[in-house]
C-alpha cells in the first residue's frame, strides 16, 4: 500500500460503532500491508506503510505482532509519528490506559492514521467501561473519569451522586432450564451429566450456566453413553459418580477410589467438627484451631496423599492397558 489513507470507512469509535464492515476492511488492509512488507516497502512511503500496519495491529489488539513489527522496522524510521504510535502500544502492553489517552490525544496525527487511531481510542474506552462495570459497585468519579477517558464518557445509565459513580450491571441472560420428564421428576434426582461440564469447562461462565441448566434435569445413569455427577455429600463434601461409559476394569478402580475418598473425608470432617467444638468449649481462639488441627493430623494427610498418588498411578496403568487393547483389536 502506497502513501495515503488506509481507505477505511468512517463511523463512531469502537467495534460497536464500526461494525463488521470496518473490521473486515482493517483486516484486508493489514494483510495487504503484510504482503507488501515481505516484498519491501517503497522507500519514500515506508514510514507511512509501517505506521499504518502498526495501527492495524493495535486496532485488532494484536500486541505481539505489533511488538515484532516494531523490532523489524529500520532504526532510522523509528522517529516522529511512527515512534508516537508505538508509544501507544507500550501503554496498552502495560495496561496504562490513562497514559494511553494522554499520548493519543496529545499528538496531532496525520491523515493516513488519524481515523483508525480515533477508533482505537473508542475501543479502549469501551474496554475500560466494561472493566469498571464488572469490578466496582461504586467508585470515585474522578478515578472513573480518568480510566474511561473523561467524565463525558461515563455511560449515561450510570448513577453519579456527588463524588461517587455507581455503575449499572448488565442484565444477565435469562437462564434456560430444561424441564424434566415425568419419570425423571418422580426420581427427584439431583444428578447432571458429567460431559456437560467437561465440554464447557474451558469457559467458567459457560460451566456455571451449564451446571445450572442440568442440575435437576436428567435421570441418573440411565444412558450407557454418559457419566453422571451426583449431589454433594453433606459430611464428606464428595460428589458421587456413576460411570456406565467406562470399561468394567477401570470403572471398578474408579469406584473403589471414590469410595476410599468418601470414607476418608467423612472420618476427617467428623473429627474436625468434634475437635473444633471441644476447642471452642475450652475458650480457644478459632483462628488458631485450623493450624493446630493440621499440625496434629499432618501425618494422616501425608499418608492420604501418598496413597492417592499410588491409586492414581494404578488407574493410569489400567487405562493404558485398555487403550492398547482397543488399538490391537482394531
Amino acid at each position: 500500500m502506497n502513501k495515503g489513507k488506509l481507505g477505511l470507512g468512517r463511523s463512531g469509535p469502537g467495534h460497536a460503532g464500526d461494525g463488521a464492515d470496518f473490521v473486515k476492511e482493517v483486516e484486508v488492509a493489514m494483510r495487504n500491508l503484510e504482503q507488501q512488507e515481505l516484498k519491501g516497502f517503497i522507500d519514500d512511503a515506508a514510514a507511512d506503510n509501517y505506521a499504518q500496519l502498526l495501527c492495524c495491529y493495535l486496532y485488532t489488539y494484536d500486541l505481539c505482532n505489533a511488538k515484532m513489527l516494531w523490532k523489524r522496522i529500520p532504526q532510522r524510521l523509528k522517529v516522529g509519528e511512527l515512534a508516537a504510535i508505538w508509544k501507544l502500544g507500550t501503554f496498552l502492553w502495560k495496561k496504562d490506559y490513562i497514559g494511553f489517552y494522554a499520548a493519543a490525544r496529545g499528538t496531532e496525527w496525520s491523515d493516513p492514521v488519524k481515523d483508525i487511531l480515533k477508533r482505537l481510542i473508542g475501543l479502549v474506552q469501551n474496554h475500560c467501561v466494561d472493566l469498571v462495570r464488572e469490578a466496582y459497585s461504586s467508585a470515585d468519579v474522578q478515578d472513573v473519569s480518568a480510566v474511561v477517558g473523561g467524565q463525558e464518557f461515563i455511560p449515561k445509565d450510570w448513577i453519579v451522586e456527588g463524588d461517587l459513580v455507581y455503575p449499572t450491571k448488565p442484565t444477565p441472560p435469562e437462564q434456560i432450564r430444561i424441564a424434566p420428564r415425568g419419570d425423571e421428576l418422580a426420581q427427584g434426582t439431583s444428578w447432571f451429566p458429567w460431559y456437560s461440564i467437561l465440554n464447557e469447562s474451558m469457559n467458567l461462565r459457560s460451566s456455571i450456566s451449564c451446571a445450572r441448566r442440568h442440575f435437576h434435569v436428567s435421570l441418573p445413569y440411565a444412558s450407557a453413553t454418559k457419566d453422571w455427577v451426583g449431589p454433594r455429600d453433606p459430611v464428606s463434601n464428595i460428589r458421587p459418580l456413576k460411570l456406565p461409559s467406562h470399561p468394567q476394569d477401570s470403572k471398578k478402580e474408579l469406584e473403589d477410589l471414590q469410595q476410599w475418598h468418601q470414607e476418608f473425608w467423612t472420618t476427617q470432617n467428623k473429627l474436625y467438627a468434634k475437635e473444633k467444638e471441644e476447642w471452642l468449649a475450652r475458650g480457644g481462639d478459632l483462628s488458631e484451631f485450623h493450624k493446630n488441627f493440621l499440625d496434629v493430623h499432618r501425618r494422616t494427610h501425608i499418608e492420604y496423599t501418598k496413597e492417592w498418588y499410588k491409586r492414581n498411578t494404578r488407574g493410569l496403568w489400567t487405562q493404558l492397558k485398555t487403550v492398547l487393547s482397543r488399538m490391537l483389536r482394531t
